[in-house]
């Protein structure tokens, strides 16, 4: 958590703090909605949607240092991967899915609002 957070911020504070509100927002709406009917607790919902979101990063802003993130998240937490799959007793495998989609759709929000800004910048030049 602690180092997927900080990786997250080197873009910037205010950045890590709005996904991360986003994220446990809409992966505990998606757990309330989509769950089996069991005791959901815990932080693996942002923590995967931490993880996602680095890596979508690397695909929706195109920039280098955001390919690097994504390659180090890859090769370090690759194997979160796995807690995508259902199977083990005891284990929320609905928040880790949910914490993935919430955090590829504010990578997908994110980059619509900045096209939007950088087109009303455009108009007003």
């Amino acid at each position: 958590f602690l180092i997927l957070s900080f990786l997250l911020m080197t873009q910037s504070l205010r950045e890590y703090c709005y996904s991360s509100i986003f994220i446990i927002i809409i992966s505990g709406l998606l757990v309330w909605l989509f769950g089996r009917n069991a005791i959901h607790v815990g932080a693996s919902g942002w923590i995967f949607g931490l993880w996602s979101l680095l890596i979508a990063h690397a695909f929706t802003r195109h920039k280098i240092i955001d390919i690097l993130i994504a390659l180090f998240v890859l090769f370090y937490y690759g194997s979160m991967a796995y807690g995508l799959i259902p199977g083990q007793l005891g284990v929320s495998t609905e928040s880790h899915i949910a914490g993935v989609i919430s955090g590829l759709l504010y990578a997908w929000c994110a980059r619509k609002i900045i096209r939007r800004k950088s087109r009303v910048v455009e108009i007003i030049k």
